[in-house]
């Protein structure tokens, strides 16, 4: 499947899927592709929704801040949750997934979206100067499922 916009731009393409885009209002174009040259019989499904809809922003937070988030991701447009957070003092924090029903990993960023640490395998840890900052929980390729974010800082 190719995502074309009313000016034939190339947007996105994807095998079964395609998740992520931002789109603008307009119109677009989702050309479907044979590649064994064979007739095709399906149906199409399509969820367009704001991708940030279920993203929590836990706003400013005080040390200590020690809370556990049920999350799942199956019904998410772009298949992960962010927790939005800001910091006025230094901080310790740790991250950890618990009780995961899917391969997942957790990724922290800065406001700006630039990454600043991340594992496949559950649980990260550090220390953050003041400022705002998101922790991203997702699946590894394009995976679904849940799982419980435990968020700790000091």
């Amino acid at each position: 499947m190719n995502l074309y916009d009313s000016n034939n731009n190339y947007i996105n393409s994807g095998y079964r899927d395609i998740y992520g885009e931002n789109l603008n209002p307009g119109a677009y174009y989702l050309e479907i592709e044979n590649q064994n040259y064979n007739d095709i019989s399906g149906t199409i499904s399509m969820i367009l929704s704001n991708s940030n809809e279920s993203d929590v922003d836990l706003g400013i937070l005080s040390t200590p801040y020690d809370q556990s988030f049920d999350f799942n991701t199956t019904n998410e447009v772009d298949r992960k949750i962010r927790y939005q957070f800001t910091v006025e003092a230094q901080v310790a924090y740790a991250f950890q997934i618990v009780n995961e029903s899917y391969d997942d990993y957790i990724y922290l960023y800065d406001s700006n979206g630039n990454y600043l640490n991340g594992s496949d395998y559950y649980e990260i840890n550090g220390s953050l100067a003041p400022g705002s900052y998101y922790v991203e929980v997702a699946g590894y390729s394009n995976q679904t499922g849940s799982g419980r974010l435990l968020f700790n800082l000091q």
